[in-house]
């Protein structure tokens, strides 16, 4: 946590995330987060991270932002907790008490549909209005719907289509190389 982040006037934040994944990779997996105040700079910061860990790396970014808030206080709880466990690693630490349930700023659905052509049932949903889809990003596996406002029954048993409350949407795939 630095000092920027002690501002009152920021009330939330998105994360991004850097993920290199078991089943992409034979390494091992990893995760670095980058709080965003600047999207463009940030997403640069994370990418500098990561630009020398080979293998193959998914960048996503948060449906929902972070509230300060409650995460500050379980920040601190934690450290009074178990100081020891986390003196060394506070920023980490302020990070994951972000990405908590309990920190959720909004109320954004994310619909992970795991094919290339939407199925049927979710285009005549869709079309017919609804469901009303806010952001539509392609992904290396499918799609990632964001919306506001959803009647998840609507949904249930569509082949290939997850609905999650709170995760993380696709922004970039990146290989890097082994050295």
């Amino acid at each position: 946590m630095n000092n920027r982040e002690r501002d009152l006037e920021i009330e939330q934040y998105y994360l991004y995330i850097a993920l290199r994944r078991k089943k992409e990779n034979e390494l091992k997996e990893l995760c670095f987060r980058q709080i965003i105040r600047d999207e463009a700079k940030d997403l640069h910061l994370l990418k500098e991270k990561i630009k020398d860990i080979p293998g193959v790396w998914r960048i996503y970014k948060t449906v929902n932002a972070r509230k300060v808030a409650p995460a500050l206080k379980l920040l601190q709880h934690r450290l009074i907790d178990e100081p020891e466990r986390f003196a060394y690693r506070i920023d980490s630490l302020w990070k994951n008490c972000l990405l908590q349930k309990q920190c959720k700023g909004e109320r954004n659905f994310l619909i992970d549909v795991d094919c290339e052509d939407f199925p049927t049932e979710l285009i005549e949903l869709i079309t017919n209005g609804s469901i009303l889809v806010d952001e539509k990003i392609l992904t290396p596996n499918g799609w990632h719907l964001i919306c506001k406002d959803l009647d998840t029954r609507l949904l249930q048993g569509i082949p290939n289509i997850e609905v999650k409350r709170d995760d993380i949407k696709f922004v970039e795939l990146i290989y890097n190389e082994t050295n």
